[in-house]
């Protein structure tokens, strides 16, 4: 069986984005005090630097998450496919 990055949807949550990513595959939501602060001010903060840090480490253990609830599903995923497919999306956009 073969997956479309449409029909691979993360388990039920309240939490929206990437956050309810995080609490679908990892068990807890991220903490989102930060995402409204003002990141055009320099220097980031503290606090900023280390929300945009964290954001990009539970990006990739979402990914881990997700390669290994397609194996267990017996589900064939090309990650690499949708990875290009939301590249090619976004630039369409601009």
């Amino acid at each position: 069986m073969s997956l479309s990055l449409q029909s691979f949807r993360p388990y039920e949550t309240e939490e929206k984005g990437l956050s309810g990513l995080c609490e679908s595959y990892l068990g807890l939501p991220l903490d989102k005090r930060d995402q409204m602060s003002d990141w055009d001010k320099r220097p980031l903060s503290e606090d900023q630097i280390s929300y945009a840090a964290l954001d990009a480490l539970v990006l990739l253990e979402i990914f881990e998450a997700m390669k290994k609830r397609a194996e267990a599903e017996g589900v064939q995923v090309r990650f690499d496919d949708m990875a290009s497919a939301l590249i090619r999306n976004k630039n369409k956009v601009k």
